[in-house]
């Protein structure tokens, strides 16, 4: 809660992220609204970094953005935020409780007193 109040939680949430191993990445497929897939489309991947975004083209950089894809793809597919979750449902809820359990006693009138 002092993260919020002071305007740090990013800071939180980047180490938080570091600690899993997690990064925000961005995909872009660029190419005609509307049009059914074709090779002619470019594929972007974006990751963020200390120092900005570093993005990877299919078109202008090929092999990086296959070193890209294959860094960020869990035994070779990306998975969204939702799937993630859902596949690792049990280990979201161990952190879950373990958070509330520790926010209980942090916020508990009684933690107060001691």
């Amino acid at each position: 809660m002092s993260n919020m109040y002071a305007g740090a939680v990013w800071e939180r949430d980047r180490e938080l992220l570091d600690l899993l191993g997690l990064h925000y990445v961005l995909l872009e497929k660029i190419g005609p609204v509307g049009s059914e897939a074709t090779v002619a489309e470019e594929h972007r991947i974006w990751i963020h970094q200390d120092q900005g975004a570093r993005v990877y083209s299919s078109d202008t950089d090929p092999r990086g953005y296959a070193q890209a894809y294959a860094t960020i793809a869990a035994d070779g597919e990306i998975v969204s935020i939702g799937q993630y979750l859902n596949r690792h449902s049990h280990e979201v809820e161990l952190v879950a409780r373990e958070y509330r359990a520790f926010t209980h006693v942090v916020l508990s009138p009684a933690a107060g007193q001691r």
